[in-house]
């Protein structure tokens, strides 16, 4: 759980055309920068808000962090887990809804990995993986 927090964000996400990639934590303000962009062309000039949705993407490691603190101090983090873990599942069900199966071309290694340890989460939660106890000390 620990090196979610940390690196989630900072693997490549996105991978367009194998020369481009894209850090999750560049996402929002890529997708943001492109709304303005275009809303330059409408007669409104408004950015659509659906662009500010992504900044979602954000909680993934406060949520994370927040789970490693609880569990770190001794207190119950099924309920938070569970949150966590969840987030990115609910990002990838909205982003196939979207654009369909063409979300997994541009998917690259950070967005793999992303979801891979969110499933972990929530198998932890529900028992199915076994989180190991704190190391014991050794008598000298």
């Amino acid at each position: 759980m620990f090196h979610r927090a940390y690196c989630v964000l900072f693997p490549p996400w996105v991978n367009i055309g194998g020369f481009i990639n894209i850090a999750g934590y560049q996402i929002p303000d890529i997708i943001k920068g492109l709304g303005q962009f275009a809303a330059m062309g409408s007669k409104t000039q408004r950015v659509d808000p659906q662009v500010y949705l992504f900044y979602l993407i954000y909680l993934i490691p406060i949520f994370s962090i927040i789970t490693i603190i609880l569990g770190i101090t001794g207190k119950n983090t099924k309920v938070i887990g569970f949150i966590t873990g969840l987030i990115p599942i609910v990002a990838m069900i909205y982003a196939l809804t979207q654009a369909g199966t063409n979300v997994f071309a541009g998917m690259a290694i950070g967005a793999y990995l992303t979801l891979l340890g969110a499933i972990a989460m929530i198998l932890a939660v529900f028992g199915f993986i076994k989180m190991p106890k704190q190391a014991q000390s050794i008598p000298n």
